[in-house]
């Protein structure tokens, strides 16, 4: 079992990867917004507004990422 986790990570790294880039973008993005950025927002709901549009964003600029670095 632990031989296959290890495959599906391999295929998948290039894509978690990507979208942990954009994550760390668009979750500053979505705290400096204003309407978002608020305190009476809940930080899960900011959250989730920041992992939302991270699956949004993360397919159209895979491809311009720079690859996972080796160490």
């Amino acid at each position: 079992m632990m031989q296959e986790m290890a495959n599906l990570i391999a295929i998948g790294q290039d894509s978690i990867w990507s979208g942990f880039v954009v994550l760390l973008r668009v979750g500053a993005m979505v705290s400096l917004m204003p309407v978002f950025g608020e305190q009476t927002i809940p930080v899960r709901i900011r959250l989730a507004i920041a992992l939302a549009y991270c699956l949004i964003v993360t397919p159209a600029i895979a491809d311009q990422i720079a690859p996972m670095p080796d160490d």
